[in-house]
């Protein structure tokens, strides 16, 4: 699932994830800029 696909200026922000449509598990999420990439995982428990 994609959140988010969209040029955001500098600040914090906060998103939802929906996630009743899917199982519970690990998931990999992924933040991107212009000079920086970050990976993480994520649980989610039902």
């Amino acid at each position: 699932a994609e959140l988010v696909n969209t040029s955001l200026q500098a600040g914090k922000y906060q998103y939802n994830w929906n996630a009743s449509g899917v199982a519970t598990g690990m998931y990999i999420y992924e933040l991107r800029t212009d000079n920086f990439v970050s990976v993480k995982k994520m649980l989610l428990l039902k």
